[in-house]
């Protein structure tokens, strides 16, 4: 079941390669925002992800399984924000 995490981290940071990175750095380049946006993503993952791992024999039969996951992307949203801002960047686009 871990491997399902990685592969959304995965997914997320290979849409946002293509883009203009959302957080900017006076003093770090894009290159070093990956490095630190990748870091702050593995580390909400490990946060998150154990409060998120379903009953094997449950899956998909929670009527409240949509919600769950919107409250896990925004709690692992919330703590990427955290991490970055906490790494001295801040939001490109009024974030």
């Amino acid at each position: 079941m871990r491997i399902v995490p990685i592969i959304v981290a995965v997914l997320a940071l290979s849409a946002c390669a293509s883009a203009p990175p959302p957080w900017t750095h006076s003093s770090k380049s894009k290159e070093a925002w990956a490095k630190d946006y990748s870091s702050c993503r593995r580390w909400a993952d490990r946060e998150v992800a154990p409060a998120y791992e379903p009953v094997p024999d449950q899956r998909g039969l929670s009527p409240f399984r949509e919600a769950e996951r919107d409250a896990t992307k925004a709690r692992m949203n919330a703590l990427v924000d955290g991490c970055m801002r906490a790494e001295g960047y801040v939001p490109a686009r009024g974030k």
